[in-house]
């Protein structure tokens, strides 16, 4: 069987019989098993788990009675994400064991979906290579040895290699949006309140967010659905533009020229300097990790210099306002 499946091909497949949750489920984990030691996008797998939930699910589809459209579907949650039962180690050594699901996970659960592991990500989230020190790299599926992106590195992987079919990650400052750009995937930054952040691990409060990496914009639009609880907008109320301050970067002519033509209206927004605002946004992270870490046992000397720097910078949470 072959992996690599959208949600809605999965849909189509349980609804007509084609396919299988159970079946399904054990090609994935097959292919974590062969895949996984060339890419290090897990850290760990929960196979026993997922195999439970496949059954149920597996149960429910025969019954007439998916719990939503992504009942069955296999998915990978970033491992600064609790999954009850499985260690949460932020990317850092160690680690706690999580005594509950956090809500993320929660909502996945009573959706049906069926959570494989928890994947690597770049040391306390807070950077953007997933060079880990600790567990290692998480290695692009288009070309080993290179980033798959950070912080949710390994998330970003394992959809684009077909690991999972969609994927959790957290986004501070492009944590979901760089992995899901550098592997080929599609990653969604939600609205800030969309999307609970209890059991996720806080690195700057004022700008964190939990969200999907999936195969296509459609999937990533349904797990969106599921992890905010409510529909999203219909069609017709989404109004995409391109923010006309980035027409002044310039790209690499290779880049330029992957890039697909973009018809799209331009906002214009005179005062908004991309670069003073992605400063601004790292010395907000760099205080407010520091509240929320601390300086961790075991952190790499680079993890300590940011989080020192937060600790001389300034104490407290403040809200940054573009």
């Amino acid at each position: 069987m072959s992996t690599g499946f959208s949600l809605s091909e999965l849909h189509e497949g349980y609804a007509n019989g084609s396919l299988d949750p159970v079946a399904v489920t054990e090609a994935y984990l097959d292919r974590i098993e062969r895949e996984n030691p060339r890419l290090n996008a897990y850290v760990a797998v929960t196979a026993g788990a997922a195999r439970e939930a496949a059954k149920a699910s597996a149960a429910r589809w025969r019954a007439g009675r998916p719990a939503s459209p992504v009942d069955g579907a296999p998915m990978a949650v970033k491992d600064n994400i609790d999954m009850a039962g499985v260690v949460t180690t932020n990317g850092l050594p160690g680690g706690r064991r999580a005594e509950a699901d956090a809500s993320v996970v929660a909502r996945l659960r009573e959706a049906g979906a069926v959570p494989l592991g928890k994947t690597n990500l770049h040391e306390a989230a807070f950077g953007t290579t997933t060079f880990n020190p600790h567990r290692g790299m998480t290695h692009n599926p288009h070309r080993e040895g290179w980033t798959a992106g950070g912080s949710s590195g390994g998330s970003g992987a394992a959809v684009a290699a077909g690991l999972a079919v969609a994927a959790l990650g957290s986004d501070t400052m492009g944590s979901i949006r760089l992995p899901a750009a550098y592997c080929g995937c599609f990653g969604l930054k939600p609205t800030q309140g969309a999307v609970p952040l209890d059991g996720v691990v806080p690195l700057a409060p004022s700008l964190d967010h939990a969200g999907p990496l999936a195969r296509t914009a459609e999937d990533a639009l349904a797990l969106l659905e599921v992890l905010t609880g409510r529909p999203a907008a219909p069609e017709g109320h989404w109004h995409p533009v391109r923010l006309a301050a980035f027409d002044r970067v310039s790209l690499e002519a290779d880049v330029e020229d992957a890039m697909p033509a973009l018809d799209l209206p331009a906002l214009h927004w005179p005062d908004y300097d991309p670069a003073a605002a992605r400063k601004a946004a790292l010395l907000a992270i760099e205080a407010e990790a520091f509240e929320a870490l601390g300086i961790p046992e075991g952190a790499s000397e680079e993890l300590r210099g940011y989080l020192d720097y937060g600790k001389r910078g300034g104490r407290g949470t403040f809200q940054l306002r573009f």
